[in-house]
C-alpha cells in the first residue's frame, strides 16, 4: 500500500459547507476542526477514519485538550459519530458528498479501511449504503466481507477487544511530565499513522 504521507490527495470541497446551518452554529475553533475532519491529512476516501488528536493538535497550532474537548461537539452538530476508545470518527453522509463514481473507485476508497480498527463504528459503517448508488452496494458488501468476512466477526473482535484489561494512561510515556488526561494518547507508529483516542 502507497504511503498515504506522500503526493498529492484529493477531496471535493462543497462551497455550501460555509452557509451550513450545523456549520455556522460553531465558531472558529469548531469550524476549522469540521474542515480538518473532512479535508485534512488524516482524512480517507471512505468517510471513517482514524484521528489522532495528537497530530490534529499540532496540524491545528491549537492544545490536545482543546481539540479533544471540541471534537465530540463538533461531531454531534454534523451527525458524526466519534468513538474515543477506538479513536474513530465515522461520517454517516459522506457517500453523499463523495459518490464513488464506479466499482473500481469504491474499492480504492475501501482500500482506505486497513486504517481503521475493527469496532462498533466499523460495524456501523459495513451497512452505510443509503447514499451509495444502488450499482455499488454488491461491490461494497463483497468487499467488506472479504476483507473482514462475516460482519458478525468484527462484533466478535470488538467484544474480545473490550474483554481486555486498558493499558495504563502514561505506560511506555518517556516524559514524566505529560499531564494525565485521557484524551491525550501516544501517537502511534510514524507521525502519519492514523489514531486517535
Amino acid at each position: 500500500m502507497k504511503n498515504r504521507t506522500q503526493g498529492p490527495r484529493y477531496r471535493k470541497a462543497y462551497p455550501c459547507l460555509w452557509r451550513n446551518r450545523q456549520f455556522l452554529t460553531l465558531d472558529d475553533v469548531g469550524r476549522m476542526l469540521a474542515v480538518y475532519v473532512l479535508f485534512g491529512p488524516q482524512s480517507n476516501r471512505c468517510g471513517i477514519l482514524r484521528l489522532s488528536i495528537g497530530m490534529a493538535a499540532e496540524d491545528l497550532n491549537l492544545s490536545i485538550e482543546t481539540l479533544a474537548k471540541r471534537l465530540p461537539d463538533v461531531a454531534t452538530t454534523f451527525g458524526w459519530k466519534w468513538d474515543e476508545t477506538d479513536r474513530v470518527i465515522f461520517i454517516p453522509s459522506w457517500w453523499r458528498w463523495n459518490p464513488p463514481e464506479n466499482p473500481k473507485v469504491l474499492l480504492g476508497c475501501l482500500n482506505d479501511l486497513a486504517e481503521v480498527p475493527a469496532g462498533p463504528l466499523l460495524t456501523e459503517f459495513s451497512g452505510n449504503t443509503q447514499y451509495l448508488s444502488t450499482n455499488l452496494h454488491e461491490t461494497f458488501r463483497q468487499t467488506l466481507s472479504k476483507r473482514f468476512g462475516n460482519m458478525s466477526d468484527i462484533s466478535i473482535s470488538i467484544s474480545i477487544s473490550n474483554s481486555i484489561p486498558p493499558r495504563k494512561k502514561n505506560a511506555g510515556r518517556i516524559n514524566a511530565t505529560t499531564k494525565k488526561n485521557p484524551a491525550v494518547d501516544y501517537v502511534e507508529g510514524a507521525i502519519g499513522s492514523l489514531c486517535r483516542r
